[in-house]
């Protein structure tokens, strides 16, 4: 199992399923994790300095693609919420990712080399949200095993037994998500989720909701302030 390569787009897209609502950039919270929590500017601004990271990707499909700007917005914020998590589980465990997750960020240092901060520390943000979660899951699976007299364990069984405290951790604490996202953890997991206190508005934000990331024509539709090209 590698963590040399960290996912961009299809990582941030599997995410999430829906768009619950794109427009929304009131002040307020997007995520809270017990008393740790991320504001709706907070993921907006990570979104739009992210965008500009996938774009060359995006433009270098053939067709160029669209990705809607909600994607990516719920997508990052299930990221952070999973991550926030994790830091929770690491605290009350007490381990580090260890050094498989460093080794994995000194390439993502020097992959991201000449971008400028915001858009460098952006996809830090973003890029090294999964890697974490997974080394937290595994450094915490390793302890538990060992503590049961498991002191053979395979990497895999190891990641398997954190996902099972990590999700543990999620049903017995506080993860809340603005509605508007659409995304909640299920089993520890990011899922799209059917909110009824996020209402879309409009024709475009009410058909958001059965669309997939990869309907074009439905993106294209977007106005350009909704979307990352």
């Amino acid at each position: 199992m590698s963590m040399s390569r960290l996912g961009r787009t299809a990582g941030l897209v599997a995410a999430v399923a829906v768009l619950a609502g794109c427009g929304n950039v009131n002040p307020g919270v997007a995520v809270k994790v017990d008393d740790e929590s991320v504001t709706v500017r907070e993921v907006d601004d990570l979104a739009a300095d992210y965008c500009d990271v996938l774009s060359p990707d995006l433009q270098g499909n053939s067709p160029p693609q669209v990705l809607p700007l909600g994607y990516l917005r719920s997508g990052i914020a299930g990221l952070l919420g999973q991550r926030m998590v994790a830091e929770q589980l690491a605290a009350e465990y007490d381990v580090e990712p260890g050094a498989t997750y460093d080794d994995a960020m000194v390439q993502l240092e020097a992959r991201l080399r000449g971008l400028d901060e915001d858009v460098r520390e952006a996809t830090k943000t973003v890029e090294s949200a999964s890697a974490y979660v997974q080394a937290i899951q595994i450094a915490v699976g390793a302890q538990l095993l060992e503590e049961a007299g498991g002191t053979d364990a395979t990497q895999d069984t190891q990641l398997a037994r954190g996902q099972e405290a990590f999700a543990d951790w999620v049903a017995d604490n506080d993860v809340e998500f603005d509605p508007e996202f659409g995304v909640d953890l299920v089993d520890g997991v990011v899922q799209p989720v059917d909110s009824t206190l996020s209402v879309p508005v409009g024709e475009g934000a009410k058909a958001a909701a059965t669309r997939d990331a990869s309907d074009q024509d439905y993106a294209t539709s977007l106005p350009a302030a909704h979307t990352c090209d």
